[in-house]
Protein backbone atom coordinates (compact mmCIF):
# COMPACT_ATOMS: atom_id res chain seq x y z
CA UNK A 1 0.00 0.00 0.00
CA UNK A 2 1.17 3.53 -0.51
CA UNK A 3 0.50 6.28 2.15
CA UNK A 4 -0.64 9.35 0.60
CA UNK A 5 0.15 11.30 3.70
CA UNK A 6 3.78 9.31 3.75
CA UNK A 7 2.95 9.00 7.41
CA UNK A 8 1.49 5.82 8.51
CA UNK A 9 1.18 6.33 12.24
CA UNK A 10 -0.98 9.21 10.84
CA UNK A 11 -3.17 7.46 9.12
CA UNK A 12 -3.65 4.64 11.74
CA UNK A 13 -4.04 7.36 14.20
CA UNK A 14 -7.23 9.10 12.30
CA UNK A 15 -8.36 5.43 11.85
CA UNK A 16 -8.76 4.99 15.67
CA UNK A 17 -10.53 8.67 15.80
CA UNK A 18 -13.16 6.93 13.99
CA UNK A 19 -12.25 7.73 10.10
CA UNK A 20 -11.58 4.13 9.27
CA UNK A 21 -12.74 4.88 5.80
CA UNK A 22 -10.70 7.72 5.24
CA UNK A 23 -7.65 5.84 6.09
CA UNK A 24 -8.75 3.06 3.89
CA UNK A 25 -9.12 5.66 1.02
CA UNK A 26 -5.91 7.39 1.53
CA UNK A 27 -3.70 4.44 2.19
CA UNK A 28 -4.50 3.11 -0.50
CA UNK A 29 -5.66 5.00 -3.23
CA UNK A 30 -9.21 5.24 -3.80
CA UNK A 31 -11.29 4.56 -7.18
CA UNK A 32 -14.34 5.31 -8.72
CA UNK A 33 -16.36 2.39 -7.85
CA UNK A 34 -18.38 2.87 -4.77
CA UNK A 35 -21.33 4.84 -4.91
CA UNK A 36 -22.67 6.62 -1.77
CA UNK A 37 -25.38 9.46 -0.36
CA UNK A 38 -23.48 11.85 2.38
CA UNK A 39 -26.42 14.16 2.28
CA UNK A 40 -29.55 13.47 4.04
CA UNK A 41 -32.87 15.53 4.39
CA UNK A 42 -33.55 16.73 7.85
CA UNK A 43 -35.53 19.43 9.25
CA UNK A 44 -35.25 20.87 12.73
CA UNK A 45 -36.97 22.08 15.72
CA UNK A 46 -35.64 23.77 18.97
CA UNK A 47 -34.58 21.96 22.09
CA UNK A 48 -37.87 20.91 23.86
CA UNK A 49 -37.79 22.57 27.97
CA UNK A 50 -36.45 19.74 30.09
CA UNK A 51 -33.96 19.08 32.57
CA UNK A 52 -30.83 17.76 32.78
CA UNK A 53 -31.28 14.42 34.13
CA UNK A 54 -33.86 14.20 31.13
CA UNK A 55 -31.45 14.77 28.99
CA UNK A 56 -28.72 12.79 30.15
CA UNK A 57 -31.62 9.63 29.74
CA UNK A 58 -31.36 10.37 26.05
CA UNK A 59 -27.63 10.06 26.07
CA UNK A 60 -27.97 7.47 27.81
CA UNK A 61 -30.06 5.20 25.76
CA UNK A 62 -28.38 6.13 23.07
CA UNK A 63 -25.42 4.38 24.37
CA UNK A 64 -26.89 1.87 24.87
CA UNK A 65 -29.12 1.27 21.71
CA UNK A 66 -25.26 1.81 20.06
CA UNK A 67 -23.38 -0.85 22.32
CA UNK A 68 -25.92 -3.33 21.12
CA UNK A 69 -24.89 -2.76 17.97
CA UNK A 70 -23.61 -6.26 15.89
CA UNK A 71 -23.71 -5.20 12.27
CA UNK A 72 -24.42 -2.31 9.93
CA UNK A 73 -24.50 -0.99 6.95
CA UNK A 74 -23.71 2.80 6.02
CA UNK A 75 -22.60 5.14 2.81
CA UNK A 76 -20.03 7.89 3.68
CA UNK A 77 -18.83 11.22 2.07
CA UNK A 78 -15.47 13.17 3.36
CA UNK A 79 -14.32 16.04 2.10
CA UNK A 80 -10.41 16.15 3.10
CA UNK A 81 -7.60 18.82 2.65
CA UNK A 82 -3.67 17.66 3.91
CA UNK A 83 -0.99 20.29 3.07
CA UNK A 84 -3.29 22.25 0.89
CA UNK A 85 -4.40 19.54 -1.48
CA UNK A 86 -7.53 18.75 -0.87
CA UNK A 87 -10.05 15.62 -2.04
CA UNK A 88 -13.34 13.98 -1.82
CA UNK A 89 -13.72 10.39 -0.74
CA UNK A 90 -17.01 8.43 -1.00
CA UNK A 91 -17.47 4.75 0.43
CA UNK A 92 -19.99 2.23 1.02
CA UNK A 93 -19.23 0.75 3.89
CA UNK A 94 -20.04 -3.00 6.18
CA UNK A 95 -19.25 -3.23 9.86
CA UNK A 96 -19.77 -6.48 11.88
CA UNK A 97 -18.84 -6.78 15.98
CA UNK A 98 -18.19 -10.41 16.24
CA UNK A 99 -15.58 -11.00 14.84
CA UNK A 100 -15.19 -7.13 14.47
CA UNK A 101 -14.54 -6.88 10.81
CA UNK A 102 -14.33 -3.67 8.61
CA UNK A 103 -15.28 -3.85 4.65
CA UNK A 104 -14.72 -0.64 2.40
CA UNK A 105 -15.75 0.09 -1.11
CA UNK A 106 -14.34 3.67 -1.91
CA UNK A 107 -13.73 5.93 -4.90
CA UNK A 108 -12.03 8.94 -4.51
CA UNK A 109 -10.96 12.25 -6.73
CA UNK A 110 -7.68 11.07 -6.47
CA UNK A 111 -7.32 8.34 -9.04
CA UNK A 112 -9.75 6.64 -11.42
CA UNK A 113 -8.96 2.93 -9.90
CA UNK A 114 -11.68 1.07 -7.15
CA UNK A 115 -10.74 0.37 -3.95
CA UNK A 116 -11.89 -2.78 -1.78
CA UNK A 117 -10.35 -2.83 1.60
CA UNK A 118 -11.24 -5.53 4.59
CA UNK A 119 -9.87 -4.81 8.13
CA UNK A 120 -9.77 -7.81 10.76
CA UNK A 121 -9.38 -6.83 13.95
CA UNK A 122 -8.89 -9.72 15.77
CA UNK A 123 -6.23 -10.95 12.86
CA UNK A 124 -4.90 -7.44 13.07
CA UNK A 125 -4.68 -7.79 8.90
CA UNK A 126 -5.42 -5.87 6.17
CA UNK A 127 -7.53 -6.90 2.66
CA UNK A 128 -6.73 -4.68 -0.45
CA UNK A 129 -8.22 -5.80 -3.44
CA UNK A 130 -6.20 -4.74 -6.55
CA UNK A 131 -7.11 -5.80 -9.87
CA UNK A 132 -8.81 -9.34 -9.25
CA UNK A 133 -6.41 -10.10 -6.67
CA UNK A 134 -6.49 -9.63 -2.63
CA UNK A 135 -3.38 -8.78 -0.83
CA UNK A 136 -2.79 -9.47 2.80
CA UNK A 137 -0.81 -7.00 4.64
CA UNK A 138 -0.37 -7.18 8.90
CA UNK A 139 -2.46 -3.63 9.40
CA UNK A 140 -0.31 -2.99 12.87
CA UNK A 141 3.09 -3.17 10.85
CA UNK A 142 4.74 -0.30 12.27
CA UNK A 143 1.76 1.48 13.60
CA UNK A 144 1.17 -0.62 17.15
CA UNK A 145 -2.15 -2.59 17.73
CA UNK A 146 -5.53 -1.71 16.18
CA UNK A 147 -6.48 -3.57 19.18
CA UNK A 148 -9.31 -1.14 20.42
CA UNK A 149 -10.89 -1.51 16.59
CA UNK A 150 -12.56 0.42 14.38
CA UNK A 151 -14.86 2.85 13.72
CA UNK A 152 -15.13 3.85 17.68
CA UNK A 153 -17.27 6.86 16.95
CA UNK A 154 -20.47 4.31 15.96
CA UNK A 155 -19.77 2.84 19.72
CA UNK A 156 -22.20 4.25 22.31
CA UNK A 157 -19.16 5.14 24.62
CA UNK A 158 -18.22 7.36 22.05
CA UNK A 159 -21.22 9.63 23.03
CA UNK A 160 -20.45 9.82 27.06
CA UNK A 161 -20.72 13.97 27.95
CA UNK A 162 -22.63 14.44 25.12
CA UNK A 163 -25.43 17.09 24.90
CA UNK A 164 -28.72 17.22 23.28
CA UNK A 165 -29.01 20.15 20.62
CA UNK A 166 -32.51 19.24 18.80
CA UNK A 167 -35.15 16.83 17.85
CA UNK A 168 -34.95 16.85 13.95
CA UNK A 169 -36.21 14.58 10.87
CA UNK A 170 -33.50 13.09 9.49
CA UNK A 171 -33.96 10.60 6.44
CA UNK A 172 -37.31 10.60 7.13
CA UNK A 173 -37.28 9.71 10.52
CA UNK A 174 -38.01 11.71 14.04
CA UNK A 175 -33.95 12.19 15.49
CA UNK A 176 -32.58 13.02 18.69
CA UNK A 177 -29.52 15.34 17.82
CA UNK A 178 -26.53 14.57 20.25
CA UNK A 179 -23.43 16.58 19.71
CA UNK A 180 -19.89 16.50 21.36
CA UNK A 181 -16.26 15.90 20.65
CA UNK A 182 -14.67 13.41 18.43
CA UNK A 183 -12.94 10.44 19.92
CA UNK A 184 -9.55 10.52 21.19
CA UNK A 185 -9.63 14.44 20.55
CA UNK A 186 -9.48 16.75 23.65
CA UNK A 187 -12.74 16.45 25.50
CA UNK A 188 -14.11 13.20 24.72
CA UNK A 189 -14.45 9.74 27.16
CA UNK A 190 -11.66 8.27 25.30
CA UNK A 191 -8.61 8.05 27.40
CA UNK A 192 -5.68 9.09 24.92
CA UNK A 193 -5.81 11.59 22.09
CA UNK A 194 -4.24 11.79 18.64
CA UNK A 195 -1.30 14.69 19.04
CA UNK A 196 -2.60 18.37 17.51
CA UNK A 197 -5.93 17.23 17.08
CA UNK A 198 -9.60 18.69 17.74
CA UNK A 199 -12.62 16.83 16.84
CA UNK A 200 -16.65 17.13 16.75
CA UNK A 201 -18.58 14.34 15.99
CA UNK A 202 -22.55 15.50 15.64
CA UNK A 203 -24.63 12.77 15.98
CA UNK A 204 -28.63 11.84 15.13
CA UNK A 205 -30.42 8.66 16.80
CA UNK A 206 -33.84 7.59 16.53
CA UNK A 207 -36.65 9.06 18.72
CA UNK A 208 -37.85 5.79 19.73
CA UNK A 209 -35.28 3.24 19.12
CA UNK A 210 -32.25 5.31 19.62
CA UNK A 211 -30.08 3.70 16.84
CA UNK A 212 -27.80 5.96 14.87
CA UNK A 213 -29.39 7.38 11.76
CA UNK A 214 -26.52 10.26 10.71
CA UNK A 215 -23.55 11.37 12.10
CA UNK A 216 -21.47 14.68 10.57
CA UNK A 217 -17.12 13.98 11.98
CA UNK A 218 -15.80 17.35 11.96
CA UNK A 219 -11.99 16.45 12.39
CA UNK A 220 -8.93 19.04 12.37
CA UNK A 221 -5.31 18.80 12.77
CA UNK A 222 -2.15 21.22 13.19
CA UNK A 223 -0.25 18.83 12.00
CA UNK A 224 0.44 19.54 8.19
CA UNK A 225 -2.61 21.42 7.55
CA UNK A 226 -4.97 18.47 8.19
CA UNK A 227 -8.78 18.57 8.45
CA UNK A 228 -11.64 16.13 7.13
CA UNK A 229 -15.60 16.36 7.59
CA UNK A 230 -17.15 13.42 6.79
CA UNK A 231 -21.22 12.51 6.74
CA UNK A 232 -22.02 9.44 7.33
CA UNK A 233 -26.02 7.92 6.75
CA UNK A 234 -26.68 4.55 8.11
CA UNK A 235 -28.39 2.10 5.84
CA UNK A 236 -29.57 -1.18 7.91
CA UNK A 237 -28.45 -2.04 11.52
CA UNK A 238 -28.41 -5.64 13.01
CA UNK A 239 -29.86 -7.59 9.95
CA UNK A 240 -27.58 -10.57 10.46
CA UNK A 241 -24.32 -9.60 8.24
CA UNK A 242 -21.00 -11.61 7.81
CA UNK A 243 -18.14 -10.36 6.05
CA UNK A 244 -16.18 -13.22 5.12
CA UNK A 245 -12.28 -12.95 4.63
CA UNK A 246 -11.07 -13.16 0.91
CA UNK A 247 -8.59 -15.67 -0.23
CA UNK A 248 -5.20 -14.08 -0.79
CA UNK A 249 -2.92 -14.61 -3.08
Amino acid sequence: MKYMFGNPWKVRSLAAAGFSILAVAVACGGGNGGSSNGSASSSSSPVPTSSASSEDQVVNKAIQAQNRLRDLTLNTQSDTTQAGRSFTTQAKVEWTSSPERFYARTSSSLSNRQTEVIIDTPTQSTYVKSGASWIKTPAGTGTGSLGSGFLPSLKGDAFKGFKVVGQETVEGKPTWHLSGPMPFTPGSSTATSVPNTTGTLDVWVGRSDYQLVKQVEDLKSSDGGFSLKATVVVDSVNRGLSIDLPVTQ
